[in-house]
């Protein structure tokens, strides 16, 4: 049997799983729902526009290299785990879309004793 949705794990992939559904004639999000990983821009544009979740990439990328400074700095401290909050675009490809004037909240995620908690 065919599944409910897919949750992509990333762009290209999301976009070769809409290529997919529409050369084998399965419509989206009425027969099957897609969420991507890593929001782009682009998604909002296109049809149906694609449900995503995004990440801060940037606030990554430089809390990655304040890691490694510190690491290069002091070799003894030990990697730091980090969590960030992603957020969650709501469209057409996920088919649970709201009447306008309604939202949800995502729960941030629960973190664990040690782990530091950044967003």
């Amino acid at each position: 049997p065919r599944p409910d949705a897919i949750f992509a794990t990333n762009h290209a992939a999301t976009i070769a799983a809409l290529e997919a559904f529409r050369a084998t004639g399965v419509v989206v999000p009425d027969e099957i729902a897609l969420v991507g990983f890593d929001d782009q821009p682009w998604f909002s544009l296109m049809h149906p526009s694609v449900t995503a979740v995004s990440q801060p990439t940037y606030e990554l990328g430089r809390q990655a290299v304040e890691q490694v400074i510190g690491l290069v700095e002091n070799p003894d401290s030990g990697p730091v785990d980090t969590v960030m909050a992603t957020s969650f675009a709501d469209r057409e490809t996920c088919g649970c879309r709201r009447p306008i004037g309604t939202s949800f909240a995502i729960p941030s995620p629960a973190v664990e004793p040690g782990l530091e908690m950044t967003r």
